[in-house]
């Protein structure tokens, strides 16, 4: 009977691991699911009139996440909150940096009320840094004179028994180092024209284009005035702008100016990524047949190098 019980009692044991552990795999299973089919949302103004404005937002996993970053004439400040609390501490190490130079220029006779103890260490910190800096730079100064005097004695010393066998033996080290740097360029060279080479950059380059594509702002409200100064250049960058529309089905509401130059209006975009996106775009390239053999010259050329 007690035999009977302990099996009993080890299954149930075991059953609860088992049901824990399952749990545990399901839920970091759902995590990573949610975290790569969650869209990062995103939304840009900006505008340009008398004054440079602009401001960026982000917010991923169902708004949990926000960035947001604005420009005002000069002006920048940001915001990352998370779970909704606020994770911005620029202003405060602004202040701190503020008091640490005040008490500098005051040479030390800042009343202790208004500095507090982290600027006094560092204050400290920084006057035993200094003293420290100094000795180190009196002995680098010794040694290098040092050093300057034994040279010079050798190089006498060298004229002495005669500088022409030096000077016979020196051509071919020369040599040797100009053909040792052919050989690298030529390998370089063949790296980059190789086959497995070419088949990287053509399946990269199809990723990074179906990324852009998937990135893509979905929303697009612009009215905007621009002009070069040139026509030939506005020309050229109307073209430009006008084929990233047709390959991407995009429209801006962009205004040429072929006498002036100017850039005045506004622009407003949104749109939305998922993870899953980089992520495959990131398996594309490594699964390819010919990474392996491409990773493997990578590896042999950094060794050579």
């Amino acid at each position: 009977m007690a035999a009977a019980l302990m099996v009993k009692i080890l299954f149930t044991i075991l059953k609860a691991v088992l049901i824990l552990f399952l749990a545990i795999i399901l839920l970091v299973l759902l995590a990573a699911g949610i975290a790569l089919l969650s869209p990062a949302k995103y939304k840009i103004h900006a505008e340009k009139y008398d004054v440079v404005k602009a401001e960026g937002r982000v917010s991923w996993l169902f708004g949990i996440i926000r960035i947001s970053v604005l420009y005002n004439d000069g002006k920048q400040s940001y915001n990352i909150k998370i779970f909704g609390a606020d994770y911005n501490k620029s202003g405060h190490s602004k202040e701190k940096k503020k008091q640490v130079t005040d008490y500098r220029l005051e040479g030390g006779k800042h009343e202790e009320k208004n500095i507090s103890k982290d600027t006094r260490k560092e204050v400290s910190e920084r006057k035993e840094y200094k003293t420290t800096y100094k000795e180190d730079k009196k002995s680098k100064k010794a040694e290098e004179n040092s050093k300057s005097h034994k040279q010079d004695s050798g190089k006498r010393n060298s004229k002495k028994t005669g500088s022409g066998v030096k000077d016979h033996k020196k051509k071919p080290e020369k040599k040797k180092e100009g053909s040792s740097k052919r050989q690298k360029i030529s390998k370089i060279k063949e790296f980059i024209f190789a086959e497995d080479t070419k088949g990287i950059i053509s399946v990269s380059k199809n990723s990074i284009m179906g990324l852009l594509l998937k990135i893509k702002p979905r929303r697009i409200k612009s009215d905007i005035l621009f002009g070069t100064g040139d026509p030939c250049q506005t020309g050229q960058v109307f073209g430009a702008i006008y084929v990233y529309m047709a390959m991407t089905g995009t429209v801006f509401n962009i205004t040429p100016d072929f006498e002036n130059r100017v850039l005045r209006g506004r622009l407003e975009i949104s749109g939305h990524i998922r993870a899953i996106s980089f992520v495959l775009a990131f398996l594309r390239v490594i699964l390819n047949r010919q990474w392996k053999s491409f990773y493997k010259e990578l590896k042999k050329i950094k060794e050579d190098l």
